[in-house]
């Protein structure tokens, strides 16, 4: 696996097209716990919300930008959340690929749990 950060980013868009992102990337440096450089928190507190979650030993972390180890291991898993105001229909669309994501047969899966 390549030693450089790869990333994707995804985004949950309403039917007005209104759209929320999520980045989730795989850097040197980083862990799969909170870190401080390589984490950023949800910092939305209305209603239509959109995170990968991050559980540790004392609450459930909402992340809106998710740093994880490196190296890559294709058996990880990203568990996200969502909130919406209302019923409606919504999308998740990879908006953004850079590194091993870019650059290789690497694929990508969504499984609803």
């Amino acid at each position: 696996m390549p030693k450089k950060n790869t990333e994707f980013g995804l985004d949950l868009i309403d039917s007005n097209d209104k759209a929320l992102s999520v980045l989730v990337g795989y850097a040197s440096g980083a862990t799969d716990d909170i870190d401080r450089l390589f984490d950023g928190y949800l910092l939305n507190d209305t209603n239509y919300q959109f995170y990968s979650i991050l559980n540790d030993t004392e609450k459930e972390n909402k992340l809106t930008i998710n740093g994880k180890a490196l190296p890559f291991d294709d058996a990880d898993i990203i568990p996200l959340g969502y909130q919406a105001p209302a019923q409606g229909q919504f999308t998740i669309a990879l908006n953004t690929v850079d590194g091993l994501f870019a650059y290789s047969d690497q694929n990508t899966y969504f499984r609803r749990y």
